[in-house]
C-alpha cells in the first residue's frame, strides 16, 4: 500500500511539473519581426563577408532577392557599378566590418541601416547601408531593395560628363607607335630615354610652392612643363609617336596613392601643349600589381583628336566619386563593351591651364609670361591652332 501511495506521488509530482514547463513554453515571447531581420541581416554579413569567397553565390542567394540579385547583375556587366553596393566598395577586412556592424531600424517599416568601418583605419568614416527587407514565400526575409544607392534605384548618372555608347570604328583611326624607352630612377625623380626624345624632371622651390618642372627633349631641342600643384609629382611617362605629323603624346601617370590620375601632353614642333587629365581607379585586383599603364594604352589619332584606349579589365572609367573630381574629368568618355576612350581635341591647343582648384599647368616659358589675373575656373590664357 505504501509503494502504491510513493508511485501516486511521484506521477502527480511529475504532472505538476510537465504543467508547469508546458506553461513555460506557452509564455516564452516570440521574437519580433525586427529582431527577426536584424539577425537575418547580422548572418548575412558574417556570412557573406567573412574573408572567404567559398559559397558566396550561394549564400547570396539565400540573403538576397532574385530580383535584387539580377539587378545588380546587369549593371555589373557593362561596368555601371564597378564596386559591391553591400559595403559600397571592392576591398574590406572581415574582422573589421563585422566587429564595428551596427544595425538600426529605420522608420519605415522592414527598413534598417547598416553601418560599419572597412578597414579601421584612425580617420576612416563609417559606411552605411539603407536596406528594405521583405518576406519571400517560406516567410524568410530577404534583402529585396539597397535605398541609397543611386545607380540602382536609377537616380544619378554616373559621370557628369557625357558618355556615348558606341562601338569605335578602327578604319578612320592612325594607332600611334608605343616607344620603347629605358627610365632611371632616383627618389621622386626619373630619366627617360627614348628613341630621339627624352624626358626628365626636377622641382623648382618658389616663394610660397613647389613647382614640378619636366624637361622634354627631342633631338637638340627642349621645351619644359610647369605643373603647380597641390599634389604629387608625375612618374616617368608612357611615349606614342605620330610618324605622319611628327608628334609625341605622353601619358604621365602620377605617383604614389593617387596613381589612379594621368595627364596627356603633346609635343610637335618645339612646342609643347596640355590634352588634358583623367582620373580612372585601378580595379582592386591590379593596384598591387605590376602591371602598368603602358601594358595596355593604345592612342589612336582621328580627324581633329586623338584617343586614348584602356581596355575595361583593368581600370574603371566609371565612379560615384568621380564626381569629386570634377578637374579631372577632361576629354569626352566614349565606351564599348570591353573599352573605354577618351577623346582630346588637338586643335586649338592652349599653352597652359589653370583649374578650378589653383592648379596651373603647361608650357613652362608661357606660364612666366603671365600671371594668371583672367577668369576663374579652367582658364585658357593663349591659343591657336598650334598642333594643326
Amino acid at each position: 500500500m505504501k509503494r502504491i501511495i510513493i508511485i501516486f506521488i511521484l506521477i502527480a509530482f511529475i504532472s505538476c511539473r510537465d504543467k508547469k514547463n508546458a506553461n513555460n513554453v506557452a509564455t516564452e515571447p516570440t521574437p519580433t519581426d525586427t529582431e527577426v531581420a536584424i539577425a537575418t541581416l547580422k548572418a548575412f554579413y558574417s556570412s557573406v563577408y567573412n574573408g572567404s569567397l567559398d559559397n558566396q553565390e550561394v549564400l547570396f542567394k539565400q540573403y538576397v532577392s532574385k530580383q535584387l540579385l539580377e539587378k545588380i547583375d546587369e549593371l555589373s556587366a557593362d561596368m555601371t557599378l564597378d564596386y559591391d553596393p553591400f559595403i559600397k566598395g571592392q576591398d574590406f577586412f572581415a574582422d573589421v566590418l563585422n566587429s564595428t556592424l551596427k544595425i538600426t531600424p529605420l522608420e519605415n517599416k522592414n527598413e534598417y541601416r547598416c553601418c560599419f568601418l572597412l578597414f579601421g583605419d584612425t580617420n576612416e568614416k563609417e559606411t552605411c547601408i539603407d536596406l528594405l527587407l521583405e518576406k519571400d514565400k517560406d516567410g524568410h526575409f530577404v534583402i529585396s531593395k539597397i535605398l541609397n544607392d543611386d545607380i540602382l534605384a536609377g537616380k544619378r548618372d554616373v559621370m557628369p560628363s557625357d558618355i556615348q555608347e558606341t562601338t569605335i570604328d578602327y578604319k578612320g583611326l592612325v594607332q600611334l607607335l608605343k616607344l620603347e624607352c629605358n627610365v632611371s630612377n632616383k627618389e621622386e625623380f626619373y630619366k627617360l630615354n627614348c628613341q630621339n626624345i627624352r624626358v626628365a624632371n626636377e622641382t623648382e622651390e618658389g616663394k610660397n610652392s613647389v613647382s614640378e618642372i619636366i624637361t622634354v627633349t627631342v633631338g637638340k631641342n627642349s621645351r619644359k612643363i610647369i605643373r603647380k600643384t597641390s599634389d604629387v609629382l608625375t612618374s616617368s611617362p608612357f611615349v606614342y609617336f605620330d610618324e605622319e605629323n611628327k608628334t609625341y603624346i605622353l601619358l604621365f601617370p602620377l605617383v604614389g596613392e593617387y596613381n589612379f590620375v594621368w595627364e596627356l601632353y603633346c609635343y610637335k614642333d618645339n612646342k609643347i601643349f596640355s590634352l588634358g587629365q583623367r582620373i580612372t581607379y585601378w580595379k582592386a585586383e591590379y593596384e598591387e600589381s605590376k602591371t602598368t599603364y603602358g601594358d595596355f594604352v593604345k592612342i589612336y589619332r582621328s580627324e581633329g583628336k586623338y584617343i586614348v584606349a584602356m581596355t575595361k579589365k583593368y581600370i574603371s572609367a566609371e565612379h560615384s566619386e568621380y564626381n569629386d573630381y570634377p578637374d579631372y574629368l577632361e576629354g569626352t568618355l566614349v565606351k564599348d563593351k570591353n573599352m573605354y576612350y577618351f577623346e582630346f581635341p588637338s586643335t586649338e591647343l592652349p599653352y597652359y591651364k589653370k583649374y578650378r582648384n589653383g592648379d596651373k599647368k603647361g608650357d613652362y616659358e608661357e606660364f612666366l609670361k603671365n600671371d594668371f589675373t583672367t577668369p576663374e575656373d579652367i582658364v585658357i590664357t593663349e591659343e591657336g591652332d598650334h598642333s594643326k
